[in-house]
């Protein structure tokens, strides 16, 4: 049951993340649209900056996770050493 519980838990946060990353796309192609279409304005500043708050709090909540397979990757050696 504790395992079923951590997968849930698991797949709640995955889905957070997906949706916050949603909405950091559509919110910077919609700013960008804006602030080109009509120029800087309070609507395209508010686009801005509710895009900007939603990248923070993405950070905030995320920035510091790392991923269960992430052990595995630092050991890994690319191109550059």
């Amino acid at each position: 049951m504790h395992i079923q519980v951590d997968k849930r838990q698991e797949l709640t946060w995955a889905l957070i993340r997906l949706i916050l990353g949603f909405l950091q796309i559509m919110g910077a192609v919609a700013s960008l649209l804006l602030l080109v279409e009509t120029g800087v304005n309070t609507v395209s500043l508010a686009s801005v900056v509710v895009t900007g708050l939603l990248t923070t709090l993405s950070v905030l909540l995320f920035g510091s996770r790392t991923p269960r397979w992430s052990h595995t990757q630092s050991q890994r050696k690319g191109w550059y050493g």
